[in-house]
């Protein structure tokens, strides 16, 4: 299962992620792991605080996207899916404007069993999309579908904040996790996205108009930091940039 939660500057995105995981929480009885994604460490830590406010989340596992796709996704199953060993993770600038040199360096670092950091949302997608080219025969897919079956026995719940930041390979990770049975919570403001303007906004438009596999739930007008005023006028350009189908904020 997929919601996505769409809610402007002022709303109080990380509190309400925080309330979203402590229902969640109360509604289930799994045993399997929780956790709470975000962008950056900064987020990281405006999300543990949060949630220390609330006694029924103390066992929820507080990453970033990046590392969360790291070490549980890349690390244990690149070999097995895709016949690439990483263990570690390379954070260095690469030249954009030297096209030659970045993809020799890359070639180097991955035979070190290196990940440059520009690159992990691709080979995540690669590991968990079975129509990926790299998977293109049964065998190939049948490995895939057996990580998803592990995935969903250890994984119960996955709550994205900021999920603007994300581009069109990590949501698709993400997509395909809520199709194989791990309950997905995404919340995030279209306008405010700086690195990938048109991944989240495009994922809202494929998805809004379908039913069952994404869940939309009504735009936030309730205000943590700013006048509901303000939050209101925030949020309709939110809806003149979807093109969403929810009564309007004017209303």
């Amino acid at each position: 299962m997929i919601t996505v939660q769409i809610a402007g500057a002022g709303a109080g995105k990380t509190f309400g992620l925080a309330s979203k995981i402590a229902q969640r929480i109360s509604e289930t009885s799994s045993k399997k792991l929780v956790y709470a994604l975000t962008y950056t460490n900064s987020a990281k830590n405006k999300i543990i605080f949060e949630l220390s406010k609330n006694e029924t989340c103390p066992d929820v596992k507080v990453d970033t996207v990046h590392s969360f796709l790291l070490n549980e996704i890349i690390f244990p199953y690149s070999s097995y899916v895709l016949g690439e060993k990483y263990n570690s993770v390379s954070l260095e600038t690469l030249p954009a404007s030297n096209q030659i040199y970045k993809n020799a360096r890359l070639r180097d670092l991955k035979k070190e069993g290196v990940i440059h950091v520009d690159n992990v949302y691709m080979i995540a997608k690669q590991i968990l999309d079975k129509d990926h080219s790299k998977n293109s025969n049964a065998y190939k897919k049948g490995k895939v579908r057996y990580v998803h079956d592990i995935i969903s026995k250890i994984i119960c719940s996955i709550f994205i904040d900021e999920v603007q930041d994300l581009d069109d390979d990590c949501l698709k990770v993400f997509h395909i996790l809520g199709g194989c049975g791990v309950f997905i919570y995404m919340i995030g403001d279209p306008k405010q996205a700086i690195k990938y303007p048109d991944s989240f906004v495009n994922y809202i438009k494929k998805y809004n108009n379908q039913n069952g596999s994404v869940k939309f739930e009504e735009i936030n007008n309730v205000s943590r930091r700013v006048p509901t005023s303000l939050l209101k006028i925030s949020n309709i350009y939110c809806y003149d940039c979807l093109l969403y189908t929810s009564p309007s904020p004017r209303d």
